[in-house]
């Protein structure tokens, strides 16, 4: 088997709201969990996805967090891009889908820390799409 190099590793990346959130994200999980239910088609379970993270806690008017609190209980398209390519390949695939945006992150954090950190679990609606173009 051989693997293409791509180059320099760059920044993973969400978009959310067509919005990218590169910068305060420190880390996220795209998980698939088993479903009680079963498909009709395929034997095995079906899955329940939850796109999930930490990221830098900003009060600027256009930061994450702000945006994870003003966009509560609302549905937004996401995407990701794992190795910050501009356009999806075969090689270097984004992920696209649809995410229900959780209950308000937490404020605050320890006080003699420089900065706070919140973390999200948030529901994806259906299984999210492989985008190779």
């Amino acid at each position: 088997m051989s693997f293409q190099r791509l180059g320099p590793r760059s920044r993973p990346s969400i978009t959310l709201g067509g919005l990218e959130r590169a910068v305060e994200l420190l880390e996220y999980r795209l998980t698939p969990t088993p479903s009680d239910a079963m498909g009709f088609t395929d034997p095995f379970a079906d899955s329940d996805w939850t796109l999930g993270g930490a990221a830098y806690q900003s009060l600027d008017a256009g930061s994450l967090y702000r945006f994870a609190r003003a966009n509560s209980g609302e549905t937004v398209p996401f995407t990701i891009r794992p190795l910050g390519n501009v356009a999806p390949s075969a090689h270097a695939p984004h992920y696209a889908g649809q995410v229900i945006v959780g209950p308000k992150p937490e404020l605050g954090g320890a006080a003699s820390a420089r900065f706070f950190v919140f973390e999200f679990a948030w529901s994806v609606l259906g299984e999210p799409t492989e985008v190779t173009a």
